[in-house]
């Protein structure tokens, strides 16, 4: 387990995409419902959020918006981890291995650029 920025536990990252990717097709058939839910939800939400002062509005969505960020790095986070490890493992010489490793390298360099603002 992980504790985000508001102290509070959060799912540890192999497990949260190892959750993700052993879903089952009965669950994963649910995606665009699920995906209509989310965004019927936002929108009632940001609708409930327009009867608020412009001050309390903005500490709501910054709120929301951090929760969401995090959520975010968490799963690129596990994807990103299992696929580098998965090419690091599958590479055949010490050399493929390093462009892996290098790769992996870039790539975290960009997921800190976007969440480590």
């Amino acid at each position: 387990m992980f504790v985000n920025s508001q102290g509070r536990c959060r799912l540890d990252p192999e497990k949260f995409i190892e959750q993700a990717l052993s879903q089952s097709p009965e669950q994963i058939s649910r995606h665009e419902e699920l995906q209509g839910i989310l965004k019927d939800g936002l929108n009632s939400f940001e609708a409930r959020l327009a009867d608020l002062t412009n001050e309390d509005r903005k500490a709501v969505e910054c709120l929301i918006y951090q929760e969401f960020a995090e959520l975010v790095f968490d799963f690129r986070l596990s994807l990103e981890t299992r696929f580098a490890r998965q090419r690091i493992a599958n590479a055949r010489t010490r050399s493929e291995k390093l462009v892996a490793v290098e790769n992996f390298r870039s790539i975290m360099a960009d997921v800190e650029m976007i969440h480590g603002k």
